[in-house]
Protein backbone atom coordinates (compact mmCIF):
# COMPACT_ATOMS: atom_id res chain seq x y z
CA UNK A 1 0.00 0.00 0.00
CA UNK A 2 1.12 3.32 -0.87
CA UNK A 3 2.12 5.62 2.34
CA UNK A 4 -0.22 8.31 1.49
CA UNK A 5 0.65 10.64 4.55
CA UNK A 6 2.21 9.12 7.32
CA UNK A 7 6.61 9.65 6.86
CA UNK A 8 6.96 10.96 10.37
CA UNK A 9 10.20 13.16 9.88
CA UNK A 10 8.60 14.93 6.99
CA UNK A 11 4.95 15.92 8.91
CA UNK A 12 6.61 16.27 12.45
CA UNK A 13 9.27 18.96 10.53
CA UNK A 14 6.52 20.48 8.68
CA UNK A 15 3.86 20.38 11.03
CA UNK A 16 6.44 21.82 13.81
CA UNK A 17 6.88 24.84 11.27
CA UNK A 18 3.51 25.87 10.84
CA UNK A 19 2.16 25.34 14.26
CA UNK A 20 5.30 27.31 15.68
CA UNK A 21 4.08 30.57 13.73
CA UNK A 22 0.15 29.62 15.05
CA UNK A 23 1.69 30.14 18.62
CA UNK A 24 1.89 26.79 19.73
CA UNK A 25 6.22 27.14 19.88
CA UNK A 26 8.09 24.66 21.61
CA UNK A 27 5.19 21.73 21.95
CA UNK A 28 6.18 19.35 19.26
CA UNK A 29 8.67 17.03 18.81
CA UNK A 30 10.39 16.36 21.95
CA UNK A 31 7.66 16.45 25.01
CA UNK A 32 4.32 16.72 23.11
CA UNK A 33 2.27 15.75 25.62
CA UNK A 34 4.49 15.71 28.85
CA UNK A 35 3.78 19.22 28.71
CA UNK A 36 2.62 20.75 31.69
CA UNK A 37 0.07 23.35 29.87
CA UNK A 38 -2.43 21.85 27.82
CA UNK A 39 -5.54 24.44 28.73
CA UNK A 40 -3.38 27.00 29.58
CA UNK A 41 -0.66 27.55 26.59
CA UNK A 42 2.05 30.03 26.93
CA UNK A 43 1.41 33.33 24.45
CA UNK A 44 3.31 33.04 21.55
CA UNK A 45 6.84 33.73 20.81
CA UNK A 46 6.03 34.42 17.40
CA UNK A 47 3.28 34.65 14.78
CA UNK A 48 2.78 35.39 11.12
CA UNK A 49 -0.99 35.78 9.53
CA UNK A 50 -2.50 32.51 9.19
CA UNK A 51 -2.73 33.04 5.52
CA UNK A 52 0.84 33.04 5.46
CA UNK A 53 1.00 29.85 7.73
CA UNK A 54 -1.33 27.76 4.91
CA UNK A 55 -0.03 29.62 1.40
CA UNK A 56 -0.87 26.81 -0.37
CA UNK A 57 -2.90 23.07 -0.47
CA UNK A 58 0.26 21.45 0.24
CA UNK A 59 0.79 23.36 3.60
CA UNK A 60 -2.74 23.10 4.75
CA UNK A 61 -2.29 19.50 3.47
CA UNK A 62 0.61 18.35 5.26
CA UNK A 63 -0.78 20.27 9.12
CA UNK A 64 -4.25 18.29 8.66
CA UNK A 65 -2.22 15.24 7.84
CA UNK A 66 -0.29 16.29 10.78
CA UNK A 67 -3.40 15.82 13.30
CA UNK A 68 -4.46 12.36 12.15
CA UNK A 69 -0.79 11.58 12.42
CA UNK A 70 -0.53 12.67 16.09
CA UNK A 71 -3.96 11.03 16.95
CA UNK A 72 -2.80 8.05 16.68
CA UNK A 73 1.19 7.43 16.45
CA UNK A 74 3.00 7.72 19.99
CA UNK A 75 4.86 5.16 21.72
CA UNK A 76 4.64 3.39 25.18
CA UNK A 77 1.39 3.31 27.63
CA UNK A 78 -1.47 4.24 24.62
CA UNK A 79 -2.79 7.77 24.99
CA UNK A 80 -6.43 8.84 24.86
CA UNK A 81 -6.92 8.31 21.14
CA UNK A 82 -4.15 6.13 20.68
CA UNK A 83 -5.34 3.18 22.64
CA UNK A 84 -5.89 5.05 25.99
CA UNK A 85 -9.64 5.13 26.04
CA UNK A 86 -9.79 1.09 25.54
CA UNK A 87 -6.99 0.20 28.09
CA UNK A 88 -8.17 2.92 30.65
CA UNK A 89 -11.61 2.71 30.47
CA UNK A 90 -11.48 -1.23 29.84
CA UNK A 91 -9.03 -1.58 33.23
CA UNK A 92 -11.45 1.28 34.84
CA UNK A 93 -14.51 -1.19 33.93
CA UNK A 94 -14.93 -4.83 34.17
CA UNK A 95 -12.54 -5.79 30.59
CA UNK A 96 -9.01 -5.04 31.36
CA UNK A 97 -6.66 -5.95 34.04
CA UNK A 98 -2.79 -5.99 34.31
CA UNK A 99 -0.92 -9.10 34.93
CA UNK A 100 1.45 -7.63 37.28
CA UNK A 101 1.25 -5.36 39.94
CA UNK A 102 3.40 -2.33 38.95
CA UNK A 103 2.93 1.50 38.36
CA UNK A 104 0.23 2.21 41.48
CA UNK A 105 -0.73 5.08 39.11
CA UNK A 106 -1.66 2.81 36.34
CA UNK A 107 -3.10 0.20 38.88
CA UNK A 108 -5.35 2.47 40.61
CA UNK A 109 -7.19 2.70 37.33
CA UNK A 110 -8.13 -1.22 38.01
CA UNK A 111 -8.96 -0.26 41.60
CA UNK A 112 -10.77 2.64 40.59
CA UNK A 113 -8.86 4.61 43.38
CA UNK A 114 -7.88 7.25 41.00
CA UNK A 115 -6.78 10.97 42.89
CA UNK A 116 -6.14 14.05 41.31
CA UNK A 117 -1.78 13.94 41.52
CA UNK A 118 -2.29 10.87 39.07
CA UNK A 119 -0.12 11.32 36.37
CA UNK A 120 -1.01 9.11 33.67
CA UNK A 121 -4.63 11.37 33.90
CA UNK A 122 -2.67 14.11 33.16
CA UNK A 123 0.53 12.63 30.53
CA UNK A 124 -1.82 10.32 28.87
CA UNK A 125 -5.09 11.41 28.71
CA UNK A 126 -6.00 15.09 29.52
CA UNK A 127 -3.15 16.52 27.99
CA UNK A 128 -3.04 14.65 24.73
CA UNK A 129 -6.71 15.35 24.15
CA UNK A 130 -6.13 19.09 24.87
CA UNK A 131 -3.03 19.57 22.64
CA UNK A 132 -4.71 17.58 19.46
CA UNK A 133 -7.65 20.36 20.01
CA UNK A 134 -5.23 22.78 20.27
CA UNK A 135 -3.44 21.50 17.22
CA UNK A 136 -7.43 21.48 15.27
CA UNK A 137 -8.33 24.79 16.49
CA UNK A 138 -5.12 26.34 14.84
CA UNK A 139 -5.43 24.40 11.67
CA UNK A 140 -9.10 25.34 11.60
CA UNK A 141 -8.23 29.57 11.88
CA UNK A 142 -5.81 29.38 9.52
CA UNK A 143 -8.14 27.51 6.78
CA UNK A 144 -11.03 29.61 7.49
CA UNK A 145 -8.99 33.05 7.36
CA UNK A 146 -7.38 31.97 4.04
CA UNK A 147 -8.23 34.51 1.25
CA UNK A 148 -6.01 31.89 -0.87
CA UNK A 149 -7.36 28.17 -0.89
CA UNK A 150 -10.28 27.54 -2.62
CA UNK A 151 -13.86 27.46 -0.23
CA UNK A 152 -14.84 23.86 -1.57
CA UNK A 153 -11.14 22.86 -0.28
CA UNK A 154 -11.17 24.83 3.26
CA UNK A 155 -14.65 24.27 4.11
CA UNK A 156 -14.75 20.00 3.75
CA UNK A 157 -11.06 20.34 5.56
CA UNK A 158 -12.23 22.43 8.24
CA UNK A 159 -15.61 20.14 8.36
CA UNK A 160 -13.22 17.03 8.77
CA UNK A 161 -10.96 18.23 11.28
CA UNK A 162 -14.31 18.82 13.04
CA UNK A 163 -14.84 15.60 13.40
CA UNK A 164 -11.48 14.73 15.08
CA UNK A 165 -12.28 17.15 17.47
CA UNK A 166 -15.67 15.96 18.47
CA UNK A 167 -14.38 12.77 18.50
CA UNK A 168 -11.51 14.24 21.17
CA UNK A 169 -14.24 16.13 22.90
CA UNK A 170 -16.86 13.04 23.51
CA UNK A 171 -13.62 10.73 24.94
CA UNK A 172 -13.03 13.68 27.20
CA UNK A 173 -16.27 14.09 28.58
CA UNK A 174 -16.87 10.68 28.35
CA UNK A 175 -14.04 10.35 31.32
CA UNK A 176 -13.98 13.64 33.40
CA UNK A 177 -18.00 14.39 33.04
CA UNK A 178 -18.15 18.52 32.19
CA UNK A 179 -14.93 19.43 30.43
CA UNK A 180 -13.49 22.93 29.22
CA UNK A 181 -14.52 23.26 25.93
CA UNK A 182 -11.60 24.90 24.05
CA UNK A 183 -12.83 26.32 20.74
CA UNK A 184 -9.94 28.49 19.77
CA UNK A 185 -5.88 29.37 19.89
CA UNK A 186 -6.42 32.34 22.43
CA UNK A 187 -4.88 31.24 24.90
CA UNK A 188 -5.53 34.00 27.13
CA UNK A 189 -9.21 32.63 27.18
CA UNK A 190 -8.19 29.29 27.20
CA UNK A 191 -6.15 29.65 30.52
CA UNK A 192 -8.92 30.96 32.26
CA UNK A 193 -11.68 28.90 30.89
CA UNK A 194 -14.20 26.79 32.62
CA UNK A 195 -16.09 23.64 32.50
CA UNK A 196 -19.07 23.34 30.54
CA UNK A 197 -21.43 21.07 31.49
CA UNK A 198 -21.37 17.45 29.57
CA UNK A 199 -24.60 17.65 28.27
CA UNK A 200 -24.22 21.31 26.70
CA UNK A 201 -20.55 19.51 25.16
CA UNK A 202 -22.44 16.56 24.01
CA UNK A 203 -25.50 18.98 22.24
CA UNK A 204 -22.35 21.44 20.95
CA UNK A 205 -20.46 18.51 18.81
CA UNK A 206 -24.25 17.28 17.62
CA UNK A 207 -25.08 21.14 16.25
CA UNK A 208 -20.74 20.94 15.38
CA UNK A 209 -21.67 18.09 13.19
CA UNK A 210 -24.85 19.00 11.66
CA UNK A 211 -23.81 22.29 10.49
CA UNK A 212 -21.06 20.89 8.71
CA UNK A 213 -22.36 17.03 7.23
CA UNK A 214 -22.69 18.93 3.78
CA UNK A 215 -19.28 19.88 3.57
CA UNK A 216 -17.67 16.06 4.17
CA UNK A 217 -17.34 13.90 1.00
CA UNK A 218 -19.65 11.13 0.30
CA UNK A 219 -16.87 8.51 -0.39
CA UNK A 220 -12.92 8.00 0.23
CA UNK A 221 -12.23 8.86 -3.17
CA UNK A 222 -10.02 11.57 -1.87
CA UNK A 223 -7.71 8.92 0.17
CA UNK A 224 -7.45 6.66 -2.33
CA UNK A 225 -10.00 4.53 -1.19
CA UNK A 226 -8.76 4.26 2.45
CA UNK A 227 -10.80 4.95 4.93
CA UNK A 228 -8.38 7.40 6.84
CA UNK A 229 -9.74 10.42 6.33
CA UNK A 230 -13.87 11.44 8.10
CA UNK A 231 -16.48 11.14 5.60
CA UNK A 232 -20.07 12.18 5.47
CA UNK A 233 -20.66 8.84 7.06
CA UNK A 234 -18.55 9.05 9.58
CA UNK A 235 -20.32 12.24 10.61
CA UNK A 236 -23.70 10.39 10.86
CA UNK A 237 -22.23 7.63 12.87
CA UNK A 238 -20.54 10.03 15.51
CA UNK A 239 -23.81 11.84 15.89
CA UNK A 240 -25.71 8.56 16.44
CA UNK A 241 -23.33 7.83 19.18
CA UNK A 242 -23.70 11.06 20.62
CA UNK A 243 -27.86 11.53 20.24
CA UNK A 244 -27.60 7.77 22.04
CA UNK A 245 -25.66 9.85 25.01
CA UNK A 246 -28.03 12.17 25.15
CA UNK A 247 -31.29 9.79 25.14
CA UNK A 248 -32.48 11.62 21.66
CA UNK A 249 -33.32 7.97 20.54
CA UNK A 250 -35.19 9.27 17.16
CA UNK A 251 -32.54 10.83 15.77
CA UNK A 252 -30.10 8.50 17.00
CA UNK A 253 -32.06 6.21 15.14
CA UNK A 254 -32.20 8.14 12.20
CA UNK A 255 -28.95 8.60 11.39
CA UNK A 256 -27.34 5.21 12.74
CA UNK A 257 -29.84 4.02 9.41
CA UNK A 258 -27.48 6.29 7.39
CA UNK A 259 -24.64 4.01 7.38
CA UNK A 260 -26.22 0.85 7.57
CA UNK A 261 -28.40 1.75 4.45
CA UNK A 262 -25.13 2.51 2.60
CA UNK A 263 -23.93 0.31 -0.44
CA UNK A 264 -20.01 0.85 0.91
CA UNK A 265 -19.96 -0.63 4.13
CA UNK A 266 -21.51 -4.36 5.04
CA UNK A 267 -20.37 -6.34 7.99
CA UNK A 268 -17.32 -8.45 7.69
CA UNK A 269 -15.75 -11.56 8.85
CA UNK A 270 -15.19 -11.89 12.33
CA UNK A 271 -11.21 -11.84 11.12
CA UNK A 272 -11.26 -9.43 8.49
CA UNK A 273 -13.22 -6.68 10.54
CA UNK A 274 -9.85 -4.59 11.35
CA UNK A 275 -7.67 -5.52 8.38
CA UNK A 276 -6.79 -1.72 6.43
CA UNK A 277 -9.39 -2.71 3.35
CA UNK A 278 -12.45 -3.86 5.85
CA UNK A 279 -15.82 -2.89 4.52
CA UNK A 280 -17.19 -2.43 7.94
CA UNK A 281 -15.02 0.19 8.65
CA UNK A 282 -16.40 3.61 8.70
CA UNK A 283 -13.27 5.89 9.61
CA UNK A 284 -9.69 4.54 10.97
CA UNK A 285 -6.57 5.95 11.48
CA UNK A 286 -3.44 4.73 9.80
CA UNK A 287 -0.48 4.66 12.13
CA UNK A 288 3.38 5.45 10.72
CA UNK A 289 5.41 1.97 9.48
CA UNK A 290 8.78 3.44 10.14
CA UNK A 291 9.13 2.05 13.42
CA UNK A 292 6.28 -1.06 12.84
CA UNK A 293 3.30 -1.30 11.35
CA UNK A 294 1.22 -2.33 14.33
CA UNK A 295 -1.65 -0.44 15.90
CA UNK A 296 -1.39 1.36 19.35
CA UNK A 297 -2.96 -1.35 20.72
CA UNK A 298 -1.57 -4.46 18.82
CA UNK A 299 1.35 -2.79 19.68
CA UNK A 300 0.10 -3.13 23.43
CA UNK A 301 -1.54 -6.33 23.92
CA UNK A 302 -0.62 -8.42 21.88
CA UNK A 303 1.85 -11.20 24.02
CA UNK A 304 5.44 -10.21 22.98
CA UNK A 305 6.90 -13.44 24.49
CA UNK A 306 6.55 -16.99 24.98
CA UNK A 307 8.34 -17.16 28.48
CA UNK A 308 6.35 -14.41 29.99
CA UNK A 309 2.30 -13.30 30.71
CA UNK A 310 0.84 -10.90 28.02
CA UNK A 311 1.04 -7.60 29.70
CA UNK A 312 -2.23 -6.62 29.86
CA UNK A 313 -4.99 -9.46 30.65
CA UNK A 314 -8.70 -9.82 30.44
CA UNK A 315 -11.28 -10.39 33.72
CA UNK A 316 -12.63 -13.38 34.24
CA UNK A 317 -16.22 -11.60 34.58
CA UNK A 318 -16.03 -11.16 30.86
CA UNK A 319 -14.62 -14.13 29.96
CA UNK A 320 -17.54 -15.78 31.62
CA UNK A 321 -19.95 -13.79 30.00
CA UNK A 322 -19.74 -15.87 26.59
CA UNK A 323 -22.82 -17.65 25.08
CA UNK A 324 -21.57 -21.07 24.08
CA UNK A 325 -20.65 -21.02 20.48
CA UNK A 326 -19.82 -17.30 20.39
CA UNK A 327 -16.92 -17.30 17.67
CA UNK A 328 -15.90 -13.83 18.70
CA UNK A 329 -14.67 -15.57 21.69
CA UNK A 330 -11.98 -17.65 19.84
CA UNK A 331 -11.31 -14.97 16.85
CA UNK A 332 -11.07 -11.98 19.30
CA UNK A 333 -9.17 -13.11 22.46
CA UNK A 334 -5.93 -15.10 22.53
CA UNK A 335 -4.49 -17.86 25.03
CA UNK A 336 -1.24 -18.08 26.56
CA UNK A 337 -0.06 -20.93 27.83
CA UNK A 338 2.78 -21.15 30.41
CA UNK A 339 3.70 -23.83 32.77
CA UNK A 340 0.08 -25.04 32.66
CA UNK A 341 -1.12 -21.55 33.32
CA UNK A 342 -3.98 -19.99 31.18
CA UNK A 343 -3.83 -16.35 30.04
CA UNK A 344 -6.22 -14.63 28.03
CA UNK A 345 -5.52 -11.24 26.12
CA UNK A 346 -7.07 -8.76 23.85
CA UNK A 347 -7.07 -10.08 19.95
CA UNK A 348 -9.04 -7.61 17.77
CA UNK A 349 -5.40 -6.44 16.29
CA UNK A 350 -3.70 -9.52 15.58
CA UNK A 351 -0.46 -7.71 14.38
CA UNK A 352 2.02 -7.20 17.45
CA UNK A 353 5.62 -5.90 18.07
CA UNK A 354 7.17 -9.37 16.95
CA UNK A 355 4.80 -9.55 13.75
CA UNK A 356 5.45 -6.02 12.58
CA UNK A 357 8.46 -4.61 10.79
CA UNK A 358 10.12 -1.22 10.39
CA UNK A 359 8.74 -0.23 7.11
CA UNK A 360 6.69 -2.78 6.50
CA UNK A 361 3.49 -3.50 4.76
CA UNK A 362 0.11 -2.65 6.40
CA UNK A 363 -2.41 -5.18 7.66
CA UNK A 364 -4.39 -3.36 9.99
CA UNK A 365 -5.28 0.53 10.66
CA UNK A 366 -6.40 1.61 13.90
CA UNK A 367 -10.95 1.63 14.01
CA UNK A 368 -12.59 4.45 15.29
CA UNK A 369 -15.86 3.72 13.84
CA UNK A 370 -17.45 0.79 12.46
CA UNK A 371 -20.63 -0.37 11.19
CA UNK A 372 -21.71 -3.07 13.99
CA UNK A 373 -21.94 -0.18 16.40
CA UNK A 374 -24.28 1.51 14.38
CA UNK A 375 -26.85 -1.57 14.48
CA UNK A 376 -26.77 -1.45 18.04
CA UNK A 377 -27.29 1.84 18.54
CA UNK A 378 -30.24 1.74 16.36
CA UNK A 379 -31.31 -1.32 18.60
CA UNK A 380 -30.51 0.83 21.69
CA UNK A 381 -32.61 3.34 20.38
CA UNK A 382 -35.83 1.14 18.88
CA UNK A 383 -35.81 -0.56 22.42
CA UNK A 384 -36.14 2.81 23.87
CA UNK A 385 -38.78 3.94 21.43
CA UNK A 386 -40.59 1.00 22.40
CA UNK A 387 -40.04 -0.66 18.56
CA UNK A 388 -39.07 -3.80 19.83
CA UNK A 389 -38.85 -6.35 17.33
CA UNK A 390 -36.76 -4.24 15.47
CA UNK A 391 -34.84 -3.79 17.55
CA UNK A 392 -34.62 -7.22 18.04
CA UNK A 393 -33.95 -7.66 14.26
CA UNK A 394 -30.62 -5.68 14.47
CA UNK A 395 -28.96 -7.76 17.54
CA UNK A 396 -30.15 -10.85 15.62
CA UNK A 397 -27.70 -9.40 12.52
CA UNK A 398 -24.71 -8.75 14.75
CA UNK A 399 -25.51 -12.22 16.76
CA UNK A 400 -25.66 -14.00 12.85
CA UNK A 401 -21.99 -12.98 12.13
CA UNK A 402 -20.89 -14.56 15.68
CA UNK A 403 -22.55 -17.42 14.58
CA UNK A 404 -25.45 -17.42 17.87
CA UNK A 405 -28.97 -17.95 17.53
CA UNK A 406 -31.29 -15.78 17.16
CA UNK A 407 -32.88 -14.00 19.85
CA UNK A 408 -37.27 -14.70 19.53
CA UNK A 409 -39.47 -12.01 18.99
CA UNK A 410 -41.69 -11.10 22.03
CA UNK A 411 -39.47 -9.67 24.35
CA UNK A 412 -40.32 -6.79 26.71
CA UNK A 413 -38.53 -3.60 26.94
CA UNK A 414 -36.60 -4.34 30.09
CA UNK A 415 -35.70 -7.89 28.32
CA UNK A 416 -34.31 -6.71 24.80
CA UNK A 417 -32.45 -3.22 26.87
CA UNK A 418 -30.60 -6.31 28.88
CA UNK A 419 -29.32 -8.21 25.45
CA UNK A 420 -28.74 -4.76 23.81
CA UNK A 421 -26.07 -4.22 27.05
CA UNK A 422 -24.71 -7.84 27.11
CA UNK A 423 -24.15 -7.50 22.66
CA UNK A 424 -22.84 -4.47 23.15
CA UNK A 425 -20.17 -5.93 26.19
CA UNK A 426 -18.92 -8.70 23.73
CA UNK A 427 -19.22 -7.16 20.31
CA UNK A 428 -17.47 -3.82 21.28
CA UNK A 429 -15.10 -4.88 23.62
CA UNK A 430 -11.58 -3.52 24.32
CA UNK A 431 -12.81 -0.33 21.56
CA UNK A 432 -12.74 3.21 22.85
CA UNK A 433 -14.27 2.88 26.31
CA UNK A 434 -17.67 1.92 25.03
CA UNK A 435 -18.40 -0.62 27.90
CA UNK A 436 -17.66 2.24 30.73
CA UNK A 437 -19.82 4.35 28.88
CA UNK A 438 -22.65 1.80 28.41
CA UNK A 439 -22.30 1.11 32.42
CA UNK A 440 -23.24 4.84 33.17
CA UNK A 441 -25.48 5.53 30.71
CA UNK A 442 -27.73 2.23 31.83
CA UNK A 443 -27.58 3.39 35.27
CA UNK A 444 -26.16 0.22 36.15
CA UNK A 445 -22.37 1.14 36.79
CA UNK A 446 -21.59 0.84 40.47
CA UNK A 447 -23.80 -2.22 40.78
CA UNK A 448 -21.88 -4.36 38.17
CA UNK A 449 -18.50 -3.48 38.52
CA UNK A 450 -18.74 -3.81 42.21
CA UNK A 451 -19.97 -7.39 41.60
CA UNK A 452 -17.82 -8.18 38.58
CA UNK A 453 -14.70 -6.51 40.28
CA UNK A 454 -14.75 -7.66 44.12
CA UNK A 455 -14.16 -4.35 45.09
CA UNK A 456 -17.24 -1.37 45.82
CA UNK A 457 -16.90 1.18 43.00
CA UNK A 458 -18.58 4.55 44.28
CA UNK A 459 -20.87 7.37 42.23
CA UNK A 460 -17.61 9.11 42.94
CA UNK A 461 -15.37 7.05 40.82
CA UNK A 462 -17.38 7.08 38.03
CA UNK A 463 -15.89 10.17 36.51
CA UNK A 464 -12.15 10.45 36.42
CA UNK A 465 -10.48 13.63 38.42
CA UNK A 466 -9.23 16.57 36.75
CA UNK A 467 -5.22 17.39 36.75
CA UNK A 468 -4.09 19.12 39.68
CA UNK A 469 -2.11 20.70 37.84
CA UNK A 470 -3.98 22.18 35.62
CA UNK A 471 -6.66 22.92 38.95
CA UNK A 472 -3.65 25.26 40.64
CA UNK A 473 -3.03 26.71 37.16
CA UNK A 474 -6.60 27.66 36.35
CA UNK A 475 -8.89 29.14 39.28
CA UNK A 476 -11.87 28.85 37.18
CA UNK A 477 -11.35 25.30 37.05
CA UNK A 478 -13.15 23.05 39.39
CA UNK A 479 -12.57 19.08 40.96
CA UNK A 480 -15.12 16.35 39.72
CA UNK A 481 -17.31 15.41 43.20
CA UNK A 482 -15.19 13.22 45.79
CA UNK A 483 -12.07 14.04 45.20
Amino acid sequence: MKNKFINKSIIIKNSFLKLRNLGVFGLLVFCPYACEKLVELDSPRSSVTTVEAFGTVEEATSAISGIYFRMINVSGIPFLTAGGMTFFCGMAADELELSFQGDPNITSFYNNSLDEGNYAISQYLWNPGYFNLYQINAVKESLGNSSILSKDFTEEKIAQVTIAASLIKFSLSSIFGDIPDVTSTNWRHNKEISRTPREVVLLKIVKDIKDILSKLPDNYDGSENERIFPVKSAGHALLARTLLELGQYEEAELYATQPIENANFKLEALNDVFKYNSNEVIWQLKQSNQTRAATPEGAYFVSTSPFYPPSVLIQKSLLSSFEENDERKSAWIKEQVIDSNVYYYPYKYKIGRLESAPGGPYEEYYVVLRLAEQYLIRAEARANLNKLDLAIEDLNVIRRRAGLPDLQLGLNKEEVLKEVLEERRIELMFEWGHRWADLKRFGKATEILSTNKGHEVLSRDLLFPLPSNDLFRNANLTQNPGY
